[in-house]
């Protein structure tokens, strides 16, 4: 088997194994246009004209690829990566109908550090509010590091003193 001969077999094995982890994590493919493409070149067609892939030229580099096929047709396609940080915080209160303000509150989730020398990636920050329990809690960890910079666990009454 001669080189362009192994790259035909693994952009078809490319292929198939992209449906099929595709289809075990159940996604659907809404791009028309790509899906044909899977489709075709998973089953060892041209994307176009439907006949035999021959691979008559590849170029192939860390991150890029072009071929050319015997039918005159050719696939070229890039690949790009980046990561993605998801940052989330939950707020939830409790009211109680005549009374002005919460009863209860809690806080927890990613927020910016007030001191951004000291955490640049922020901070988690767990807050809890009990004013029927008589309750406060704060807890400020940085992200990066796991250094817990504030914890304080007392009585509502006592706080705001």
């Amino acid at each position: 088997m001669n080189e362009l001969e192994k790259i035909k077999e693994k952009i078809i094995k490319d292929a198939q194994d992209k449906l099929a982890d595709l289809d075990n994590r159940g996604v659907e493919i809404k791009d028309e246009d790509y899906r044909d493409f899977l489709q075709s070149m998973a089953s060892g067609k041209c994307r176009i004209c439907k006949k035999q892939l021959e691979v008559v030229y590849a170029e192939e580099t860390e991150n890029s690829y072009k071929y050319k096929f015997a039918c005159g047709h050719g696939s070229n396609g890039i690949s790009l990566q980046d990561t993605l940080t998801v940052r989330d915080s939950l707020k939830l209160r409790k009211s109680k109908s005549g009374i002005k303000r919460f009863i209860y509150e809690s806080i927890s989730g990613w927020f910016p550090s007030i001191r951004k020398d000291l955490s640049p990636n922020g901070v988690t920050k767990i807050r809890v509010i009990d004013r029927e329990k008589d309750y406060y809690k704060e807890e400020i960890i940085d992200i990066k590091t796991g250094r817990v910079i504030r914890f304080i666990e007392e009585k509502l009454s006592e706080h705001y003193k």
